[in-house]
């Protein structure tokens, strides 16, 4: 996902092209496999209620695809049940690219912000406008961005790909890619090294280029 090229602020948003539902959720438990080491069963989801993780993730593209599909009534109807069992809270507005990994999925919070591909949302983080309406305008996040536990993005930022925000942070403000940000307001605290972001993505995106930023990225530590 481009962020660079992407358009954020008060401005309408074009209507979201109709959601693969079955493709997405493909991706998204490859993404759960990937990360947690657990082979996924078909028996599983006979006893889906058992995992949050798991339920969390299909109630909510279930939602964002019902609302694709322009059945917004019923996709109501899902997100509300879903924040009611899990907890998660996930707007079915929202445009989230596939391989979405919610480890624990309680207290997540997003309005309908637009997510790049392959992105991990730990517990109680949240996206929204800045001011609590949407005519403030909506994040957009890139891709591999890891946000960590209750730290939120709020207002018309965009953060780039492979960025890492850690725990209890605000971000408010434009984000690089490959960059670290902690902080409330958040900061950039430095650019992530390659080994970092390389541990942070899937195997299936580590052949994909590091971010440039604005110089050399060392390995060793720092």
């Amino acid at each position: 996902m481009n962020v660079a090229a992407t358009g954020v602020g008060a401005a309408e948003r074009p209507r979201a092209e109709r959601m693969q539902l079955r493709a997405t959720l493909r991706e998204d438990l490859s993404a759960y496999r990937d990360r947690t080491g657990s082979r996924i069963r078909w028996w599983h989801f006979l006893v889906l209620p058992l995992n949050p993780a798991l339920t969390a993730l299909v109630l909510m593209r279930t939602a964002c695809w019902l609302h694709s599909r322009g059945v917004g009534v019923l996709a109501r109807v899902v997100y509300a049940f879903n924040v009611y069992l899990t907890g998660c809270e996930i707007r079915p507005e929202a445009e989230i690219g596939p391989g979405l990994f919610m480890p624990h999925p309680n207290g997540i919070m997003m309005a309908p912000v637009r997510i790049g591909r392959n992105c991990i949302l730990a517990p109680f983080s949240g996206l929204g406008a800045r001011g609590g309406w949407a005519e403030d305008g909506m994040p957009v996040v890139g891709d591999n961005v890891t946000i960590y536990l209750h730290s939120t993005v709020l207002g018309p930022v965009t953060v780039g790909d492979d960025v890492v925000i850690a725990g209890y942070s605000m971000v408010t403000e434009n984000v690089p890619a490959g960059m670290l940000v902690a902080g409330v307001p958040a900061k950039l605290m430095r650019p992530l090294r390659a080994d970092e972001i390389l541990r942070q993505r899937r195997p299936s995106e580590r052949a994909r280029p590091l971010p440039t930023g604005d110089g050399p990225r060392d390995t060793s530590r720092v």
